[in-house]
């Protein structure tokens, strides 16, 4: 696998409160890439989206994202709808019924397995 043309950038986020973003600056080159977001949860998706629609903003081709634990609380599953994701995928920590996914949301399946085997294998 060549993975010489893959690159990193890092989202900086300072927030007011809880649920609050003051501040957010994207450092990296974007331009002309495919940008995959990574995240350990999703509650409101507002940083979420305001990350999504600022890559889009600053050049990138397309936007997906993935996340551990899919809270969904609020209006996140409407402002997914209507930002510049992609795809978005989470996994079955957090049990949800399939009509409340967006066609771009995809849920996979027995996730917990490898999450947990992933410190256990670090240590080998």
């Amino acid at each position: 696998m060549n993975v010489s043309n893959i690159s990193l950038a890092i989202t900086i986020k300072h927030r007011r409160a809880a649920g609050e973003v003051e501040s957010m600056n994207i450092v990296g080159e974007i331009k002309g890439k495919h940008c995959i977001i990574v995240d350990d949860m999703i509650d409101t998706a507002g940083t979420l989206c305001k990350a999504a629609d600022s890559l889009t903003e600053m050049g990138a081709l397309s936007v997906s994202a993935c996340c551990t634990h899919a809270l969904f609380s609020g209006p996140a599953l409407e402002r997914i709808g209507k930002c510049t994701l992609k795809n978005v995928i989470v996994s079955d920590t957090i049990p949800r019924s399939a009509p409340q996914f967006l066609v771009h949301v995809c849920c996979m399946q027995g996730a917990r397995t490898p999450a947990h085997a992933g410190p256990r294998a670090m240590l080998l």
